[in-house]
């Protein structure tokens, strides 16, 4: 693999998790909806579009073109604590490339009302980012200065 080939499967890493990583939540007492939260999310939609999606295009020198997808994805919220993982694929001029595994992340989360807020454990991304409750669905808006905004929705 190239070197600009591993630096967009770097850039894979780091946008992959910012998709959905926080859409969970806990809740603080029986009036902010925490106990509703809990249970296991499915990806149902990416920017509006069923998974497969891509989420990241670009023309690499030479003009070979790369694309990141998300395939599938779940979070699982409970006892305060989130797991989500996403599967996705790297495709270059058509061609799969094989990457190791998916992404997980794991951290802590809260419920206040229908807005969510999560806590990577993980150092390397942001603060804390919000998500809506919405019976049961959960709905995120990341945006990134420069890979551009995402919306992701989770079922229940």
């Amino acid at each position: 693999m190239g070197q600009a080939v591993r630096r967009c499967c770097g850039i894979a890493l780091l946008v992959a998790p910012l998709l959905a990583v926080g859409c969970g939540g806990e809740g603080t007492g029986p009036d902010d909806g925490g106990d509703a939260a809990e249970g296991t999310y499915t990806l149902v939609s990416v920017n509006d579009e069923t998974p497969p999606v891509t989420v990241y295009s670009t023309t690499l020198e030479g003009g070979s073109v790369f694309e990141i997808r998300i395939t599938d994805g779940e979070i699982t919220l409970g006892d305060g604590r989130y797991e989500l993982t996403l599967e996705g694929e790297a495709w270059q001029d058509g061609q799969k490339l094989q990457l190791p595994g998916g992404v997980t992340d794991v951290g802590s989360y809260s419920v206040s009302g229908q807005t969510v807020t999560f806590d990577s454990d993980n150092e390397d991304l942001p603060g804390t980012i919000q998500a809506v409750l919405d019976g049961n669905e959960l709905k995120q808006t990341v945006r990134h200065p420069e890979y551009g905004e995402f919306t992701a929705v989770f079922r229940k």
